[in-house]
């Protein structure tokens, strides 16, 4: 969010017009440019002491992010939560149900780019 509001005021500086014109035409171009980030395939979050992996497959017609977690700094990711299906959009579920805060996590990182 502090990426978008710092280019947000680097685009409102172009711009001319009312305060209130420049500032929602900024934020709406600057929004704009956040979600057309392309994913590079494998990132990682923090969450309190749970590190979650999001790993891009494309294989024989299907693309998914796989999420993985660990519960510890160890790199290794022990458990699946399941996988995003990009093509009909829905969170499938592996054998763990992602809890509330989990949940709201993968919410955002979904947000966050354009599948």
């Amino acid at each position: 969010m502090k990426d978008i509001m710092k280019r947000a005021w680097e685009i409102y500086k172009t711009l001319k017009g009312s305060h209130m014109e420049k500032l929602s035409a900024a934020l709406k171009a600057a929004w704009t440019e956040f979600k057309q980030r392309k994913f590079s395939g494998c990132e990682e979050r923090e969450q309190g002491w749970t590190i979650f992996q999001f790993r891009l497959l494309e294989k024989g017609g299907h693309k998914r992010i796989y999420i993985n977690y660990s519960k510890s700094n160890s790199g290794v990711f022990r458990k699946t939560l399941g996988f995003y299906n990009c093509i009909t959009r829905k969170l499938e579920a592996g054998s763990l149900i992602p809890t509330g805060d989990q949940k709201d996590l993968i919410d955002s990182f979904l947000a966050d780019y354009a599948f």
